[in-house]
């Protein structure tokens, strides 16, 4: 009996012990953005421009002296697009969300994980008279332990990524003015 009792106390230590610290996740994992903006004439108005914004990022476990599996990882990805400063926008802020999502995956020993972002299509004109639209500024994307405990945080746009928990009331298509007070949804937004 104080055998088992042993073998268990050793095996509760050990699975303690094993257990990857926040810190040491940092370290381990990096964040490539793979986000394509493509730009084309909108055959609307002279000015006009659409932009297609797709891609991944991918999330890659750097280590190679751990052989412990990362394994369950979470987070929250959005995709900010700028107001090209017209009038048919007012109300609405400086900023608006094109895409919000939350994911999740088992991310492998030294392996990487696509975590998808879906097609995003935007419409604007920054340089005529009639300027309108929102035109993509970038993305800011979080991972998580499966608690919410935060590991790492990216942006394409330094300033946000301190903003994480005021992104985190933020939904698609909803504008925001820079000090991410949310305005109003976007309703012609793809």
């Amino acid at each position: 009996m104080a055998l088992l009792f042993q073998t268990c106390l050793l095996l509760i230590f050990f699975s303690l012990t094993s257990k990857t610290s926040a810190a040491e996740l940092k370290n381990r994992i990096s964040i490539e953005p793979k986000i394509s903006v493509k730009k084309a004439d909108a055959n609307i108005s002279i000015n006009d421009i659409r932009q297609n914004i797709s891609g991944y990022f991918l999330l890659k476990d750097t280590s190679s002296i751990y052989e412990e599996p990362i394994g369950k990882l979470k987070g929250n990805y959005w995709i900010i697009g700028k107001n090209c400063g017209g009038w048919t926008t007012s109300g609405s802020g400086e900023f608006v969300v094109f895409q919000e999502s939350r994911w999740e995956c088992e991310m492998p020993t030294q392996g990487n994980v696509h975590v998808e972002i879906g097609s995003t299509q935007t419409c604007y004109d920054k340089t005529g008279s009639g300027r309108y639209g929102y035109e993509y500024y970038g993305y800011l994307i979080t991972v998580e332990t499966p608690d919410g405990g935060i590991i790492v945080v990216k942006s394409s746009q330094k300033e946000l990524e301190g903003q994480v928990v005021a992104f985190k009331k933020l939904k698609a298509n909803m504008s925001f003015n820079k000090d991410l007070i949310p305005k109003n949804k976007i309703s012609w937004l793809q």
